[in-house]
């Protein structure tokens, strides 16, 4: 992992390097690549998403150029999903991007098989239906968004048995809703409906909290925001499948040992990285009784940045607080330290 290209994210503490563990492991499909689906797609490549799916029958039109930031004037007339598949890994070598040349319909539905999230960055009623119905015999979240001139919908259906598509329009018609061609759009109302569903598939794919049960209606020309409950209709057909949860990353990735006072002294040619607030180290060597002079002082956010002063091997973190003191280690072995440990200072004193 390139642990400083994601080092801005990594810092959050909400996010932490589990989060960006997650995405790394993480495949997501979206299925249109207009005016959602482009800045999605962006924004889930540059965040690190690992395997990212493309479905889309369409060409480049010019139309497009006006709300689709992945297309200029020299793409009209080639595929979008051979132009996108281009584009998103100059934007990031590291990615995995297949592309599907067609109209999504049920004959797909396997692949969806292979991803742990699909999004809806389609722009019509049958699309949606079916891909909805798809979801729901493969157990596949499904994130929706919608836009409408200058609204948008945004909802994660179809997660740990909550509502459908069908749920929340339960009697729409396909012809009942407008797309851009009738009714026209801003492209940056657009933009943010699509940055706006990669943020909540990052939130959902790294374990944070997300829309769950909710759909998020944006008005961007009344400057409103409003979340609304879902509630899953008992009446409707989804109640016959069981969609699964959010997938959960391998215990080895997060393999970082603890270590006790005793211990510590039977490392050769350690150092301790304190990486707790306060500006004092002296206590460190009271209580630990320390053989080494090797004492860095760190914070857990300028930590991807500074850790390049520190020894390859034999680092032991001292932190009152165990998830930060976890993080910490974990972040050190994706940079390739070997023999790291962590020493919880609170428990330490006890």
């Amino acid at each position: 992992m390139d642990v400083k290209r994601f080092s801005r994210q990594i810092i959050l503490e909400e996010f932490g390097i589990e989060g960006q563990l997650l995405l790394q492991n993480s495949k997501v499909l979206i299925i249109g690549l207009g005016g959602l689906g482009s800045p999605a797609a962006i924004y889930l490549t540059i965040a690190g998403v690992g395997t990212i799916g493309l479905f889309d029958f369409d060409r480049v039109d010019m139309s497009n150029l006006q709300r689709q930031p992945l297309y200029t004037e020299n793409d009209v007339g080639q595929y979008k999903v051979e132009v996108a598949k281009k584009r998103l890994e100059e934007f990031n070598k590291n990615i995995y991007i297949n592309i599907y040349k067609d109209y999504f319909n049920l004959s797909y539905k396997e692949i969806l098989k292979d991803y742990d999230l699909i999004l809806d960055c389609s722009d019509n009623i049958p699309t949606r239906k079916m891909l909805n119905q798809a979801c729901l015999e493969t157990g596949k979240p499904f994130l929706y968004c919608s836009i409408d001139q200058f609204t948008a919908q945004i909802a994660l259906l179809n997660y740990d048995n909550g509502p459908c598509f069908d749920c929340l329009y339960p009697n729409i018609e396909n012809s009942s809703l407008a797309g851009c061609l009738d009714r026209g759009v801003l492209g940056p109302v657009a933009g943010i409906a699509g940055i706006y569903q990669a943020l909540e598939a990052i939130k959902f794919l790294s374990n944070m909290d997300f829309l769950k049960d909710h759909l998020l209606y944006i008005d961007l020309l009344q400057h409103k925001m409003l979340k609304l409950k879902i509630q899953k209709n008992s009446e409707c057909h989804c109640n016959h499948y069981y969609s699964s949860s959010r997938k959960k990353i391998s215990a080895k990735d997060f393999d970082v040992p603890s270590i006790t006072k005793e211990k510590i002294h039977q490392l050769k040619d350690f150092v301790v990285l304190d990486i707790r607030g306060d500006d004092n180290n002296s206590d460190i060597y009271d209580k630990l009784s320390l053989s080494t002079k090797r004492v860095y002082k760190i914070d857990l956010k300028e930590l991807p940045f500074r850790a390049d002063i520190l020894p390859k091997s034999n680092v032991v973190i001292v932190c009152s607080s165990g998830s930060r003191a976890r993080q910490a280690a974990i972040l050190l072995k994706q940079l390739s330290f070997s023999n790291v440990y962590y020493l919880l200072w609170d428990e330490f004193l006890e």
